[in-house]
């Protein structure tokens, strides 16, 4: 879009080709996404949960446990790496609507004007952010909130122990 004859009514018509096939991958990838992220959560939490049991009975350091609770850092990789790759294309969407904003202001023929206009309120009806059933937002977030609840029960598992 740095040229002066940008055709815009090609990069918009780009852009849909790029959002229809993204419609289509994201009701693919809705289970496919859902039940490892609740499986894996369920997973993370036991997985610490157990040896902060048996902490204080085997006199286990934090280093120890952490070498052993390892595959849960991988988990979360792996686990988060769509939220953070959707929340990047949502963020370079932003940045293309900004762009587009800049150029219609820069911009000084009414047929660009008219174009620039009509790609910015496609981009603002279809700005590529996943949310999974409508329920789970899949972005920069997600992470947060996950860790947020594992935390929480964490907590409330190891109050009903009364071990600490």
């Amino acid at each position: 879009m740095k040229s002066g004859n940008s055709n815009f009514v090609s990069y918009h018509f780009l852009y849909k080709s790029i959002a229809d096939v993204y419609d289509k991958v994201k009701v693919l990838y809705n289970p496919l996404y859902v039940v490892p992220l609740v499986f894996h959560t369920i997973d993370m939490m036991i997985t610490i949960f157990y040896p902060l049991l048996q902490m204080d009975q085997q006199r286990t350091s934090p280093v120890d446990m952490l070498s052993a609770n390892i595959s849960v850092v991988q988990v979360f990789f792996l686990l988060f790496t769509p939220a953070f790759a959707s929340g990047l294309l949502a963020s370079q969407v932003e940045k293309l609507r900004l762009a587009l904003l800049d150029r219609q202001l820069r911009e000084k023929g009414e047929n660009h004007t008219k174009d620039i206009e009509r790609f910015i309120r496609y981009i603002e009806a279809r700005p590529m952010k996943t949310v999974i059933y409508k329920v789970i937002s899949l972005d920069w977030k997600l992470p947060v909130s996950v860790l947020n609840i594992c935390v929480t029960y964490l907590i409330v598992m190891l109050q009903f122990t009364h071990k600490y």
